[in-house]
């Protein structure tokens, strides 16, 4: 068995796709298996309590195209109901996505997803390694054309074909004898269930046929995940592009905050202690960054009042804290997030940071909906367990980080005041509840909340202050 958090690969061989990168196929499976919003396979098995996360991976050769589906498991989807719930609830969602829903047609979703593709191409940012960059076009010149380097290593969909697609997501619903599947479970026995050995590896493990009865069943929808649903067009394509020029120069600005009273009257944050809702409030705006694009980054730290005499306990209700509300808020955001928009949230020291970067044009939805996501969460016993399995399966899996990583946090735990070592934070999580959790993010609400908010990038001071 292994060691790790238990896994389940699903890999479809389908027809080569590589030379079709003008049409951009992969970025269309993509989007329609990875989506995460209501309806989706990613939001059902994870109500069911079945995987903590989905992943997408394809890799394209001039031969044949494998793409893979990668599913975390739960403790509930590595036992055999729940692995035949997963698989039954895969094959349903790829059996919609071939009917296409009214509305959700692969024509419709597919030119958002192209109109996406070209604000993404025409906005690129500068690469982070000059180095990496060279790398990467270098590899792109043995792919495609020359005419054809940048925009193909950047994703850029030129002419959409949706009978490609559609055969694509044909293959994919063809049924589970279309399907290699590998489990990697802490339950399997090596001495009982192994029949193979990988001597290169040293890997004992089972080879045989997939269980006759997964992904043939139909599921009936809860009232808690409702019914599957193929994804719908993207929402939020960026249609304001305008690059403004304001810039507060060298350094940040302070700006003015003005808040609305009970009776709707503006008033001046600076003049009432700098406190706006109850809590403190600074607001600091550059403006322009080193490059001129449509895009901005907001960067927000929330500090609590330090508890005299706060441990570990109080360590792990703020990281649980901090999963159930990237639980709560991976569907709320999902449609966002798909339009360039991507968004935080950590904890650090005695509070919370949040980082959100993408088009300025609906950054501040995305901002409103972090903040009560992470403030004022709503969430029942469903929610509360698969961010408490999330966070322990985290703190418990040690292959999920580098040795000198796991080596750093123990001396920061030996050496630094209100730092905790993770198996320390590990056993106090086990004793924390529900109950618990909702006392703590009350009390944190009560308690006041210091908000310290930089605004950069292509964001004037109005739309900074209107934040």
């Amino acid at each position: 068995g292994t060691n790790s958090t238990p896994a389940l690969w699903m890999m479809f061989p389908l027809e080569p796709t590589q030379s079709s990168y003008r049409a951009g196929p992969m970025q269309y499976l993509n989007y329609a298996l990875s989506y995460a919003g209501p309806g989706s396979l990613r939001s059902r098995l994870k109500r069911r309590g079945l995987i903590s996360s989905l992943g997408i991976q394809a890799d394209e050769t001039s031969a044949a195209t494998m793409l893979f589906l990668m599913f975390d498991l739960t403790p509930k989807g590595a036992a055999p109901e729940g692995l035949r719930e997963v698989a039954d609830g895969t094959f349903e969602y790829l059996r919609l996505l071939a009917e296409e829903e009214k509305g959700r047609e692969v024509p419709t979703v597919y030119d958002t997803l192209q109109r996406m593709s070209r604000v993404s191409f025409d906005y690129s940012e500068a690469p982070d390694s000059v180095m990496d960059a060279v790398s990467d076009l270098a590899s792109s010149m043995a792919q495609f054309p020359a005419e054809d380097i940048l925009a193909g290593s950047l994703g850029l969909i030129q002419q959409a074909d949706p009978a490609l697609v559609r055969g694509l997501i044909r293959q994919l619903a063809a049924g589970p004898g279309g399907v290699n599947v590998a489990l990697a479970t802490p339950a399997f026995e090596e001495e009982k269930e192994a029949n193979h050995f990988e001597k290169y590896y040293g890997i004992h493990f089972h080879k045989g046929p997939m269980p006759a009865d997964w992904g043939r069943r139909q599921q009936e929808a809860s009232e808690a995940d409702g019914g599957l649903r193929p994804p719908p067009p993207l929402r939020f394509v960026p249609s304001a592009l305008t690059v403004h020029e304001a810039t507060a120069g060298a350094h940040p600005e302070r700006l003015e905050v003005r808040a609305e009273d009970p009776q709707g009257q503006a008033k001046n944050a600076s003049r009432t202690g700098g406190v706006v809702g109850g809590a403190p409030l600074e607001l600091w705006w550059q403006g322009r960054g080193a490059f001129a694009l449509p895009k901005a980054q907001l960067r927000m730290k929330l500090t609590l009042p330090r508890l005299p005499a706060a441990d570990a306990t109080e360590e792990a209700l703020r990281r649980l804290h901090v999963e159930l509300a990237r639980q709560v808020l991976e569907e709320a955001t999902e449609d966002l997030q798909n339009c360039g928009l991507s968004f935080s949230v950590d904890a650090v020291g005695n509070g919370y940071r949040l980082s959100l970067d993408g088009y300025d044009e609906h950054l501040d939805a995305l901002l409103l909906q972090a903040l009560e996501g992470l403030l004022s969460p709503s969430f029942g016993a469903a929610e509360f367990e698969r961010a408490h399995q999330q966070l322990s399966d985290e703190l418990s899996d040690t292959t999920r980080k580098a040795p000198y990583e796991l080596a750093l946090g123990e001396i920061g735990a030996l050496t630094t005041d209100g730092v905790f070592a993770r198996e320390e934070v590990l056993a106090r999580l086990g004793a924390v509840g529900e109950a618990e959790l909702r006392g703590y993010i009350e009390g944190a609400r009560k308690g006041g909340v210091r908000a310290q908010l930089l605004v950069v990038g292509n964001m004037k001071k109005a739309p900074a202050q209107a934040l």
